[in-house]
């Protein structure tokens, strides 16, 4: 029996009890709980040819179309809102985050880059790898039985003169 307050982006902490509630994700229809998946990129920099990467902008990230996904948000609002997209294409931590009208975190998707010393600072501007995480529900389409909201994201990488190329990461919630 728990309930939870949001105190920061995917943080929450435990202030009291509800049987039915999780710590981290509540939604209208039954319970859920925070869920990360992973997965790498395959792109080198022998992939942006003889320009190099892009000093600025290697890789970035893309918004979804603004009003294409909802959630009930942290405090499981009557109405559903819309997800709200903030991108962060800074080379070495680009993320695209969705937040709900009071921006508590709905999900995060963040490119992560070797960092074989350890120190907290990308080896290298080419991300290897991505994590996406689901801190609260996204709303699903009304039809009867099991279903599933696909969110195609686009991502891309850019070369020293500005040339780029866009693919799609498809995640099904």
């Amino acid at each position: 029996e728990t309930d939870a307050y949001h105190s920061g982006p995917g943080h929450y902490e435990v202030i009291g009890t509800d049987a039915d509630r999780v710590v981290d994700n509540v939604n209208k229809d039954g319970v859920t709980d925070e869920h990360t998946v992973s997965g790498k990129f395959t792109f080198t920099e022998a992939d942006y040819g003889y320009d190099k990467p892009n000093a600025v902008k290697p890789f970035f990230w893309e918004k979804p179309e603004a009003g294409a996904y909802k959630t009930w948000g942290a405090e499981n609002s009557a109405e559903p809102v819309d997800i709200r997209w903030v991108v962060d294409n800074t080379p070495g931590q680009a993320t695209l985050t969705g937040f709900d009208a009071k921006r508590h975190v709905v999900i995060q998707f963040v490119a992560t880059y070797p960092d074989a010393d350890g120190d907290g600072t990308a080896d290298t501007p080419i991300p290897t790898g991505y994590t996406v995480t689901q801190y609260l529900p996204v709303v699903h389409p009304d039809d009867a039985g099991y279903n599933d909201v696909n969110m195609p994201v686009k991502f891309g990488i850019m070369d020293g003169d500005g040339d780029s190329a866009t693919a799609t990461l498809n995640v099904t919630i």
